[in-house]
């Protein structure tokens, strides 16, 4: 038995009749950081690798026999590129823990129990030049891509907002994540976080405790790569709360769809970390968030309205926007949880389709503006 990532082994089922088996026993080498259930038996490393980041290989073998793996190891030809830290090898299972140490490329060689180099793989890890920035809640409505590209961060104070973080040398992403620290004042607060659930990723949450610009110095592997500026947007600058809405074509009955809540200040540029309570049809819930979710059903038409108040504490005032949506059955969720229950379950192929649509992501060294749009699933009925 060969061993796979965790996540691949979930829905290799669903695709295992898509490529025959090769005609004789190959070795090949996989890493952890995507799940690309498309690679088949063959090598995929997800590189070039960020310089810091932890990755783990898989030696498997495919074929009309395995390959007895014990005493076989795995060795780079340079480890001031990548660094091979543990080699786990048993007759079964032979995994490995890198790191992806310094810029530049390097082979990785597997080398049987007789000491003869059996496979070799290539390998490149660089530094990155900028970081890019996305909303998660884009993960769920990819069309709001348009709609935060070049845009400054804008988070409502006192409130939470999450960003997937990318990293790039020229137009080349860079794969890997757990390197990135930041600094930054008393009145931001932010946090890091990792999570593998199809696709390792990076993120940070942003909270800012005073209204205002926040500047947020960035390190990557204990490199300075400048800094991010943040705009806390104070509760009165709030002018409307808008519905965005992902797209219903090709959806099915029973499919989950997803509605996200953003504010709108006075310049009229999108704000994250608006919470509001919902209710679809008479249906109202108790827990505010800024994602909606439900299940698609092209015969019936419900009226889904959202409630913000934004000061909790102050002036009760707040904001209310309905739509009508094909839906039924809906749950409140947040875009500030990143764990595997979390994850929109199409999120890695709908961000996949965005890049080959030429959607766009703000990066750090950018500050243009892009106008909002809103798009609503239904029509209100007659």
């Amino acid at each position: 038995m060969r061993h796979h990532p965790v996540s691949a082994i979930l829905l290799v089922g669903l695709f295992a009749a898509c490529s025959p088996p090769p005609a004789s026993e190959q070795l090949y080498v996989q890493d952890d950081l995507d799940s690309n259930l498309f690679a088949g038996k063959q090598d995929r490393l997800e590189v070039p690798y960020v310089r810091g980041a932890a990755v783990t290989l898989y030696v498997n073998s495919s074929g009309t026999g395995d390959a007895d793996f014990s005493d076989w190891t795995l060795r780079s030809s340079d480890e001031d590129v990548f660094e091979v830290l543990e080699v786990r090898a048993t007759s079964d299972d032979f995994d490995v823990e890198g790191l992806a140490t310094g810029a530049g490329e390097a082979e990785l060689e597997v080398v049987d129990a007789s000491g003869h180099i059996a496979h070799s793989v290539a390998v490149e890890v660089a530094f990155p030049d900028s970081i890019e920035l996305t909303p998660h809640v884009v993960s769920y409505v990819p069309e709001l891509a348009d709609v935060f590209a070049d845009e400054t961060p804008r988070v409502l104070n006192d409130h939470i907002a999450t960003f997937e973080v990318t990293y790039y040398r020229d137009d080349e992403r860079l794969h890997g994540n757990g390197v990135l620290t930041s600094q930054s004042g008393a009145s931001l607060r932010i946090e890091s976080d990792d999570s593998n659930f199809l696709e390792d990723r990076e993120w940070l949450r942003i909270n800012p405790i005073a209204p205002g610009t926040h500047t947020v110095a960035l390190e990557v592997d204990g490199t300075s790569l400048g800094s991010l500026d943040i705009e806390a947007i104070d509760p009165a600058e709030l002018t409307r709360i808008s519905l965005q809405t992902e797209s219903v074509v090709g959806a099915s009955t029973g499919d989950r769809r997803h509605v996200v809540a953003l504010g709108y200040d006075t310049a009229d540029a999108p704000v994250l970390g608006v919470n509001p309570t919902w209710e679809l049809g008479s249906e109202p819930t108790t827990e505010p968030g800024d994602l909606y979710i439900y299940e698609y059903d092209p015969t019936q038409v419900r009226p889904l309205l959202a409630s913000f108040a934004p000061q909790a504490d102050g002036d009760p005032t707040g904001f209310e926007e309905e739509i009508y949506i094909y839906g039924r059955f809906g749950d409140v969720a947040t875009s500030n949880a990143v764990g595997c229950s979390s994850a929109p379950i199409a999120a890695p192929t709908m961000l996949w389709l965005a890049g080959l649509l030429g959607v766009r992501r703000s990066r750090i060294t950018k500050t243009q503006s892009a106008a909002p749009t809103t798009s609503h699933d239904a029509p209100p009925p007659s």
